[in-house]
């Protein structure tokens, strides 16, 4: 076939008998050691020789059926995922995955060259094998929309959608004859196992208000597998497929089933993945039986040297004008609760006091009523407008973001311009590539963050030490580079995974043990709740910002347990910033944290991974002062955050309707 890369005899592998042991690599700062266990492992059975192809730590690995010491396919492109024989076992597919988005590749085994089939916004594609190894069916979103079945041929590249329904359709799978296709359905009505027999009418086998997943056929085509979420987690089922079908509870002995599809070595065994383990089982037997494996595994463990250079950041144009805020409430970034009935007494960019009302005499006095102030919001990977102008800093600032942090340039602009009173704007913070000269940077001006960019994998672990060395913390686009490199920042919902139970098994708690991590949201999509209504805001409407962003998601995502904390990262949504770090707010209340978490990771949090501490992200004596006036309670209703009134920056107060008519460009106008 015309896609072929290679042909010729498979090299056989050779494996050792397993032994646990660790070792100490080389380097102090690398370590050694053999993987049994892992997380969220997916797996499939080779149909030319049995070879278990399954992904752990971001890799693609290779195995006898068997079990033994697996060996790891080094060519692909990391991190990856979800591995897929093709029906003659010459090539496989995976995915490989960033905040930005998703990538199916075709790899060819004997030749060990590949090439990337589709690249998508979406954070999954569930790509899957047509039997006739000539096409390869995969989801994908439409824009502010729901997730389709689309296929594409391998020889023209030819695509063609195969569902259009208002919910998501994921997981697909054909039969092994080619002419049906079973597939998962998530809508207002829950989820369905669907089956699309040819030329007939669809079959919903299975409904759930709760989670089904991962069809997989049966090799003789009468019957199918699949996941089935309840309250302990997931269980195994089966749909016989008789007239009418059947559907029946096969497995509930493991604990934390993986998503990831049973795969059939025959009519009998079977082998699936769940609690850290490959199992194997044969259809009729009562248990699984575990395969063995042992893997190589060089990572990261860089527990010195990670402490954040403490930063002072520099008061420039203050006024000279004592001023005090009175307010119903204060939300210091401090406590946990409001303050209520309290002064802020601001001079020359500084807040001098936060205390109890009183009277002033040497002060003008800014009662403001019913309102909440909070510190200025704080978005630390954020993108800038492409063509920044004086201006452009009051339409960023109309969002309340008083500090932004970015590795683009502001051209010719100087952005301490948006530190005076005839053009506000946020303070710029500057982030540095990982591969970036130190020695461009007078110490003064040093970043604040070294990024290594998507897909970056090349990087060298000497980039980020001698970045670590200056205090300056690495932020990663996914978890395999950015545990593998001993980054403090990770970035996107899916940097630190856990299995569907939330448990960590030894591949991750090995790798993990580089010290603390911080998780950048990075969660905003087209689906996250709230995102469209940005557009009504009155900031985007005077400043002509819309929300059409792909969908990248094709539900909320959780934010996962393993992270010391959580900031506030705009820039892989896609929306203007500003629109965007709020975006990021709705998405991480959307997620599970509640109202003052959102608000600290806005806030205090971001500030602690800059090394700026009690400088912005709160509301305290000696802190800068920039702040945000809202109208309406920000701790129960995250929305709130954008009822802005008023905003402090550097020591000046603007209202909104100025802020809104100082950004205001005539292209706005038009």
């Amino acid at each position: 076939m015309e896609y072929r890369l290679a042909v010729g005899a498979r090299r056989k592998l050779v494996f050792v008998a397993a032994t646990f042991v660790s070792l100490t690599a080389a380097t102090s700062a690398f370590a050694q050691t053999f993987i049994a266990e892992g997380t969220n492992l997916s797996a499939d059975v080779s149909p030319q020789n049995g070879d278990i192809a399954f992904d752990l730590l971001g890799a693609i690995w290779l195995l006898p059926v068997d079990g033994g010491h697996a060996r790891e396919l080094t060519n692909v492109v990391k991190p990856a995922r979800s591995p897929r024989w093709s029906p003659s076992g010459s090539y496989l597919l995976y995915e490989s995955a960033d905040a930005y988005g998703s990538t199916t590749w075709l790899f060819d085994i004997e030749s060990q060259q590949q090439r990337a089939l589709v690249r998508s916004s979406a954070s999954r594609q569930y790509a899957a094998w047509h039997p006739s190894e000539e096409r390869v069916v995969y989801s994908a979103p439409r824009p502010t929309s729901s997730v389709d079945l689309w296929e594409i041929d391998l020889q023209t590249d030819l695509r063609w959608r195969l569902s259009h329904a208002q919910g998501n359709e994921i997981d697909a799978a054909w039969s092994p004859n080619g002419k049906n296709l079973a597939y998962v359905r998530q809508d207002d009505h829950g989820w369905s196992l669907i089956l699309r027999q040819h030329g007939q009418a669809e079959i919903i086998l299975d409904q759930n208000s709760a989670e089904l997943r991962v069809p997989a056929w049966r090799p003789d085509g009468s019957l199918l597998t699949y996941l089935s979420k309840n309250q302990q987690g997931f269980e195994l089922k089966i749909a016989i497929l008789s007239d009418p079908p059947v559907v029946r509870i096969y497995s509930q002995r493991e604990r934390d089933f993986f998503l990831s599809p049973v795969t059939w070595i025959d009519r009998q065994r079977m082998v699936y993945t769940a609690d850290g383990k490959l199992l194997t089982r044969r259809f009729d037997d009562r248990r699984a039986q575990p395969i063995l494996f042992r893997a190589t595994l060089r990572y990261s463990d860089a527990t010195a040297n990670r402490e954040t250079s403490k930063r002072e950041l520099s008061v420039v144009q203050a006024p000279d004008e004592r001023f005090v805020i009175r307010a119903s409430r204060i939300f210091d970034g401090l406590g946990g609760n409001y303050r209520e009935r309290v002064d802020i007494e601001i001079y020359k960019g500084r807040i001098v006091s936060v205390g109890p009302r009183k009277e002033w005499t040497s002060a003008n006095v800014l009662d403001l009523g019913d309102v909440t102030v909070l510190p200025g919001l704080v978005d630390v990977f954020s993108t800038l407008p492409k063509h920044p102008e004086a201006t452009s800093g009051a339409k960023l600032l109309a969002y309340g973001v008083t500090t932004l942090v970015s590795e683009e340039s502001v051209g010719s602009l100087d952005p301490a311009i948006w530190s005076g009173e005839e053009f506000p704007g946020p303070r710029i913070i500057r982030a540095a590539g990982i591969a970036d000269s130190e020695q461009d940077y007078v110490p003064e001006e040093r970043p604040f963050i070294a990024v290594v960019p998507a897909g970056g994998m090349q990087t060298g672990r000497r980039d980020a030490a001698r970045w670590r060395e200056l205090g300056v913390p690495i932020l990663a686009s996914d978890w395999t580079v950015g545990l593998n490199l001993g980054a403090e920042l990770l970035l996107g919902t899916e940097s630190l995974p856990a299995s569907p139970l939330g448990v960590k098994y030894q591949d991750l708690v090995t790798i993990s043990r580089s010290g603390p991590i911080t998780l950048v949201s990075a969660l905003a999509d087209a689906g996250t709740p709230g995102v469209m209504a940005l557009v009504n805001s009155r900031q985007a409407k005077a400043f002509g910002h819309n929300a059409e962003r792909m969908r990248r998601y094709n539900a909320t995502p959780s934010v996962l347990n393993g992270a010391n904390s959580v900031v506030v990262g705009s820039k892989p949504n896609g929306l203007p910033a500003g629109m965007a770090l709020h975006a990021e707010l709705r998405a991480l209340a959307a997620a599970g944290l509640d109202g003052k978490s959102v608000l600290l990771a806005a806030g205090r949090n971001a500030a602690n991974v800059l090394g700026v501490e009690r400088q912005i992200g709160v509301i305290s004596t000696g802190a800068l002062a920039d702040l945000v006036i809202v109208a309406g309670d920000p701790v129960a209703n995250v929305a709130d955050t954008l009822e802005i009134v008023a905003v402090v920056r550097n020591g000046r107060l603007f209202s909104l309707l100025s802020l809104l008519e100082r950004g205001r460009s005539p292209a706005d106008v038009e």
